[in-house]
């Protein structure tokens, strides 16, 4: 569509602008009695393009200014130094005047500022000589005017074994722990089962449970060839089945190797998913998300650039604030830019140094300025 420009306007008949309804200038326009206003600049709200219609002058009129005086049904005109008829004195100023209230009978009389109806009495004709035979013309003697007409996210020491099978033993492999079958251990036959399923036996024998002791421990350090420290680490760790995440960290100040975790579980909140987090997650290096973000909480962006390369963006707020770090005497520009690719970039602008809005030079379209009403 077309840019339209609509000024301030009323469609109630009568209704004259107040002087806090315009600056210096503007127009409003009254649609019902086709009249236009302003405000000049002694701030007095005055009538453009026709004449000004009260039963008082305008205060501030300009020379050639028309008023039609309501108590008087006269219209008058300003010549600059004072109100005068728009009429005339003579006969020959008649042409000029429309005269739509003249009754049978009765005759036009200058009453030295305006033409007013009189009767003939009134007029000091006593009687009627002759009718006028052509009833537009104004006879001179008696007679009267019937009608005048005109227009308009190693080992053991670091590792919990849960995975013993039934009929397994374990294995010292000279670098770690590993799970070890009869047959792996040169055990050909079981001689007889262990009345103690807690003792490692010598010979024939096979562990179904297996809970480490101090006493299995000393009886077998020198074979084992490890320390003291070691083997209280071991038993401690075998007999210690409620390992949380916490005491495993506890025990090593850091983990330098990457953390993996494969369950695919979904999160739809903050408590679902394959890791949950009840306290905040402090993170060092880049944090990259292969699936959506969504953040219940505020979003505090610290870094200087913010760079969201999205095809489509939608934000609640209904007033976006741009320079939001001004704190004093304003000095930069704000606004938006538009990327055009090989062509120069566009923007629209807030220039501080004019206070004024800039747009380069482009034209605005298809837009409506619509004054409101008063």
């Amino acid at each position: 569509m077309a840019t339209k420009i609509i000024i301030k306007k009323n469609s109630t008949s009568g209704a004259v602008p107040l002087s806090g309804d315009l600056d210096q200038g503007e127009v409003a326009v009254n649609l019902a009695d086709r009249k236009i206003y302003t405000k000049d600049n002694s701030n007095a709200i005055v009538t453009l393009g026709g004449a000004y219609v009260d039963t008082v002058a305008p205060a501030t009129p300009a020379e050639g200014d028309l008023w039609y005086d309501t108590a008087g049904n006269v219209l008058n005109t300003y010549n600059g130094s004072a109100w005068v008829s728009a009429g005339g004195s003579t006969i020959a100023s008649l042409t000029d005047v429309t005269v739509t209230a003249v009754a049978s009978g009765e005759v036009l009389k200058w009453n030295g500022s305006a033409w007013i109806n009189n009767t003939l009495v009134e007029a000091g004709i006593a009687s009627i000589a002759s009718v006028p035979t052509n009833t537009n013309e104004l006879t001179n003697g008696a007679g009267f005017i019937t009608d005048i007409t005109g227009g308009s996210l190693s080992d053991l020491n670091n590792v919990n074994i849960t995975t013993i099978a039934s009929g397994e033993l374990i294995k010292w492999t000279g670098t770690e722990w590993v799970n070890n079958t009869l047959v792996e251990a040169g055990i050909a036959s079981i001689a007889s089962v262990p009345t103690n399923n807690n003792q490692l036996t010598n010979g024939a024998g096979y562990i179904t449970t297996y809970v480490v002791t101090q006493g299995d421990v000393t009886a077998h350090q020198a074979a084992l060839s490890i320390t003291e420290s070691q083997i209280s680490n071991l038993q401690a760790y075998l007999t210690a089945e409620a390992d949380t995440l916490a005491t495993v960290m506890s025990r090593g100040a850091t983990t330098a190797t990457a953390m993996t975790i494969t369950n695919a579980t979904a999160s739809t909140t903050t408590g679902t998913g394959a890791l949950k987090v009840t306290g905040g997650v402090g993170v060092g290096g880049n944090l990259n998300v292969g699936g959506n973000t969504i953040i219940a909480g505020n979003l505090t962006v610290n870094g200087t650039t913010t760079s969201v390369n999205s095809n489509t963006v939608n934000i609640g707020d209904s007033i976006i604030t741009l320079n939001s770090d001004e704190a004093g005497t304003p000095s930069q520009n704000a606004g938006f830019e538009v990327e055009r690719g090989t062509s120069a970039n566009v923007s629209f602008i807030w220039n501080e140094a004019n206070d004024a809005w800039d747009m380069g030079n482009y034209n605005l379209q298809n837009v409506v300025i619509d004054g409101g009403t008063y």
